[in-house]
């Protein structure tokens, strides 16, 4: 199924052209830090701002998806064999509606990986930090998914998925990077579930992040998981009744 999407994806016009679109976005944002660093209003190199604006935008796009909605639409049916265990639920939908998503992503992991590499800005133990922080935010935005869309099916709330989507392109990092928020916005912005899918990528920006993102990073991935777990024991009993 992945080999036969890459090959769909690879044939396919439209695919280079939502890419390239969307990294002409990113365009605009790098552009527009350049001209901050130059103007010395933010203190980053101008290597730091291109690759942190390419790297975050592979998560600005994972949040275009509406991933609650194709999770939501699978559990609806109800009497399919995978609501025995959250454990196959898990697979399911991973493996079904998740992975395709990844799949569709590749280019932008794949290109902001090789530039980090290939310009060296982070040494061998924070590249391999950076991609551990990424995989944990991959899990987070897994669970919290499924989170969201129990709760649009058990109570019929349409407008999370689009809240999820909303908050998360605004919140990620995509277009002020988190390192700079400070005081009460970023004690806020602590308790944010979305604030999470950003804090990777402060180290292309600083080499040793704020230990507070990392707890926040892990207190979600708990929260996530355990919470949804639970939700999915509950969705079941409401299947069965």
């Amino acid at each position: 199924m992945i080999f036969a999407k890459i090959k769909n994806n690879l044939l396919d016009p439209a695919y280079y052209f939502s890419q390239i679109l969307g990294l002409l976005s990113s365009s605009f944002l790098i552009i527009l830090w350049l001209y901050l660093s130059k103007l010395k209003l933010v203190q980053l190199s101008n290597i730091q701002i291109i690759l942190y604006f390419i790297s975050i935008y592979s998560y600005f796009y994972l949040f275009t998806y509406s991933l609650i909605d194709r999770l939501a639409a699978r559990l609806a049916t109800g009497s399919q064999s995978f609501l025995l265990s959250p454990k196959s639920v898990y697979t399911t939908l991973f493996v079904k509606d998740y992975l395709p998503i990844l799949v569709d992503n590749i280019p932008l992991i794949f290109l902001s990986l090789l530039l980090v590499i290939f310009t060296g800005v982070l040494p061998l133990n924070k590249l391999i930090y950076f991609i551990f922080l990424q995989f944990t935010v991959h899990l987070i935005y897994f669970f919290t998914s499924v989170i969201g869309a129990i709760f649009q099916l058990l109570l019929n709330w349409g407008f999370i998925s689009f809240s999820f989507r909303f908050i998360g392109q605004t919140w990620n990092g995509s277009y002020i990077p988190l390192i700079f928020l400070s005081g009460g916005f970023l004690s806020f912005a602590l308790f944010l579930p979305i604030f999470y899918s950003g804090i990777p990528f402060q180290l292309l920006l600083v080499q040793d992040l704020d230990y507070r993102l990392i707890i926040n990073l892990f207190v979600f991935l708990f929260i996530s998981f355990t919470m949804s777990y639970l939700l999915l024991a509950r969705f079941k009993t409401h299947v069965q009744e």
